[in-house]
């Protein structure tokens, strides 16, 4: 009766794998646990930015409601929480619309109307393109965040 485990005419067992078969595994695990790491910093870098971003909307739409909030003090606000975060130099100009208008200057929102404010910002900026030569990260996109308020 044959058995799976056989000694080979070498005199070792069938079913056991060679040294360099074990290697060829150990190095094809090791590099997905590297592009894995990789890829867990990379996205933490992009959660940072994004809870960045909604932090300076956040801040953008209080100031939204306060009585004699014009459209630049709306965009001033994002901006400051934008510079805490150091992404200012990074983010597109922030976007205020008053009731579907771009809103802009010494524009003020009136009671029941409905703001808009819009930031972005490119990808590349808020995180180190780590994975890029493995064409991981899409060069060239946007992390947006648009938040809306009804001015009471």
């Amino acid at each position: 009766m044959k058995h799976a485990f056989s000694p080979l005419p070498s005199g070792r067992p069938a079913g056991h794998a060679g040294r360099s078969w074990r290697l060829v595994r150990s190095l094809f695990a090791l590099s997905v646990l590297v592009v894995t790491a990789i890829g867990l910093v990379q996205f933490t870098f992009l959660l940072a930015a994004g809870d960045a971003l909604r932090t300076a909307g956040r801040a953008a739409v209080h100031e939204a409601v306060m009585p004699r909030a014009t459209c630049r003090s709306i965009a001033a606000a994002a901006h400051r929480r934008l510079v805490t975060a150091q992404l200012a130099d990074a983010a597109d100009p922030v976007y205020v619309e008053i009731n579907g208008r771009p809103g802009f200057g010494a524009t003020r929102p009136e009671p029941g109307d409905r703001v808009v404010v819009a930031l972005s910002l490119a990808a590349p900026a808020a995180a180190p393109d780590l994975l890029g030569p493995l064409g991981i990260l899409p060069a060239g996109r946007q992390i947006r965040l648009r938040l809306a308020v009804r001015i009471p």
